[in-house]
């Protein structure tokens, strides 16, 4: 059955050189350890979806996340001092500063376990 997904990530483009074809591109990420044994032009997804074809590029999956179907609120804290978000919510049952508290709220709780974690294995080792 299909379904709405919500889904927030990074991808970088693998650069080919100039007038490549779809075949020798296909051979360079098989070299770079990708499995692209099933792939072909009319395909988005290579590589169990490590790898995406878009117009003709290709870009690799370095990070992303599946977000339930219901509200979303997420966080994370930037080198710079930023914190960047994502929400996702019915705005007629709650609106943004709501869901940005339980966004920041849920990162500072990740980030104490992450801490606890840490001392946890110091103190063992």
């Amino acid at each position: 059955m299909s379904e709405t997904e919500m889904r927030a990530g990074k991808a970088k483009e693998v650069v080919f050189s100039q007038g490549v074809s779809f075949a020798q591109k296909m051979l360079h990420l098989t070299e770079l350890g990708y499995d692209v044994t099933e792939a072909d032009e009319n395909r988005n997804y290579l590589a169990n979806g490590r790898l995406c074809i878009v117009n003709d590029r290709i870009f690799e999956i370095l990070e992303e996340k599946e977000y339930d179907y219901e509200d979303v609120a997420d966080a994370t804290k930037n080198p710079d001092g930023t914190i960047s978000y994502i929400l996702k919510y019915y705005n007629g049952g709650t609106h943004r500063d709501e869901m940005l508290e339980m966004a920041i709220a849920k990162m500072e709780r990740s980030d104490e376990i992450s801490e606890e974690t840490k001392r946890n294995l110091k103190e063992k080792s």
